[in-house]
């Protein structure tokens, strides 16, 4: 099995289009004359590169969680700890949780709905199952009933002949 790390540097790298770039830019008060070709605000190494980071999360978040993922999550290690399950998730984790990545909250609640959903089948399955064991089967019904029959004619023919 592979280390985080090995899988987190497999991530494909999101495509940034050079309009996105410009406008976030010009938000950020990056000079793209300094800024390399082929690189984005995650890849430069500008003073406002965090500036631009924020410009691009408010127009595109889903790009920029995107990009974080593929050029390593500025997560803090506490909140990677608890995706992990290592840790509790804290309400101060879930708010840096629901900032940086806002596409896996989305799935992450889905995912717990499905799990409910999936638990509250089970369950469904166990107590219909129990049930089942429970009820009695057409032939059981059907020996039951021959049964209180014979039982209410024997019944029947000892109080005709007097007998108790």
């Amino acid at each position: 099995m592979q280390s985080k790390a090995l899988m987190t540097s497999q991530v494909e790298a999101p495509k940034f289009e050079v309009g996105l770039l410009i406008q976030t830019a010009a938000m950020a008060g990056v000079d793209l004359r300094e800024i390399p070709h082929g690189h984005n605000p995650w890849t430069c190494n500008h003073p406002k590169a965090k500036t631009w980071q924020a410009a691009v999360r408010h127009i595109n978040p889903l790009l920029a969680q995107d990009a974080e993922v593929a050029y390593g999550p500025p997560i803090s290690i506490a909140l990677q700890a608890a995706l992990d399950g290592e840790t509790d998730f804290s309400d101060e984790l879930a708010a840096e949780f629901s900032e940086r990545r806002p596409h896996l909250k989305a799935i992450r609640r889905e995912s717990s709905i499905n799990s409910a959903l999936e638990q509250m089948a089970s369950s469904l399955a166990e107590e219909q199952a129990a049930l089942a064991a429970k009820t009695p089967t057409q032939a059981q019904l059907q020996a039951s009933l021959a049964e209180s029959n014979r039982l209410a004619a024997a019944t029947l023919a000892r109080a005709h002949m007097g007998v108790s």
